[in-house]
Parts: structure tokens; sequence; C-alpha cells
């Protein structure tokens, strides 16, 4: 129950706390962290933020929801977690399209307690375009994607994205059955 919730928060807080005492004894500000090696670093750190843009719009890789600002990868040869290397995302063809497959991390959390998703290099596929829409693609996994608020909810079914899915009024959710008689 609650003390999960608690043990939680303290590890939050206690990893917060050092995050700030070590950005506070240095004056030159913090890069970001990279999920990849050395050389994926450099490749990163030097691509502004339109030469990324660019290359999310001539790849296509916000067809499933993609946010450079938001999204962070996780690279296993590294164990690490940071901003995306671009290059590392498969190259989906022209009739295919590609799906994050993002899951929860169990030690990032929103201030509302639902857990930050990261992309997992390996887990980035390409898909038939011919599925779009028939649940081919899970940008969350598990989890469900909500537009409105550009984030992952895992526990999609005491959630309301307001507008999507999950309220109480039943006038805005995608998978409700129509078959009343």
């Amino acid at each position: 129950g609650r003390g999960g919730v608690s043990a939680a928060a303290a590890a939050v807080a206690a990893s917060a706390s050092s995050d700030a005492a070590s950005s506070a004894s240095s004056s030159v500000p913090a890069l970001p962290e990279v999920a990849g090696n050395a050389d994926a670093t450099r490749r990163v750190l030097a691509q502004t933020k339109e030469e990324r843009q660019r290359i999310i719009d001539e790849r296509r890789l916000a067809i499933d929801f993609y946010d450079d600002d938001e999204d962070e990868c996780y690279d296993a040869d590294e164990d690490k977690h940071g901003k995306c290397d671009l290059e590392r995302f498969p190259r989906c063809g022209n009739d295919e399209l590609i799906c994050y497959n993002r899951t929860n991390r169990r030690d990032k959390f929103y201030s509302d307690w639902h857990p930050r998703f990261y992309i997992n290099y390996r887990r980035v596929l390409c898909y038939p375009a011919s599925w779009e829409g028939w649940g081919g693609c899970s940008s969350c996994s598990p989890g469900r994607y909500c537009k409105h608020e550009q984030r992952c909810i895992l526990d999609e079914a005491t959630y309301c994205c307001e507008g999507e899915w999950g309220c109480d009024d039943g006038d805005n959710d995608e998978d409700e059955d129509e078959d009343e008689e």
C-alpha cells in the first residue's frame, strides 16, 4: 500500500537532493546525458535542435509519438539512460512506420507518481504501415499513450486521459463498443 509510495518518495527525494548537491558544486552547465558510448555522445551533442528536428522529420521518427526534448533512451551496453541517439533508430521503409515500444522506468516518476517511460534501442521496430490503426504499434508497453498529456500512462484502466479514453462520461473512449441493441 502506502509504504511503497513513501519508500519511493524517499528514494526520489534522496536522488534529487544528491543531484542538487552535485550540480551546486559545479558552475559549469551540465551537458545532457546521452544513451550511448563516447562517439554517440559527441555526435548527439554536436547536433543543433534544428538538425535533430530535420532528422526526425526526414526519417518520419515522429509518426509514433516522439518528443526530442522529453523522450529518453536506454543503452543496454552502457547501462545508461539519456538523450536519444537518432542514428540508433532503425531506418524504416516507405511502407513501414517506426514504433518505439517504450517501457516504464522503476526509478523515475512524474509528480503524480506515474512512472516515466524510456525507449530501449533494442525494442524500436518498423511495422507495416497497413497496421496503422489496428494496434500494431504499442507506443507504451505496458501502458497507453495519452496524446493530451504527451506521456505514457502505465495503469490506463484507472486513468482518465481527457478527450481520449478512460473518463466516466463515455463520450471520448475510442475503444468503447458501439454494439448496443
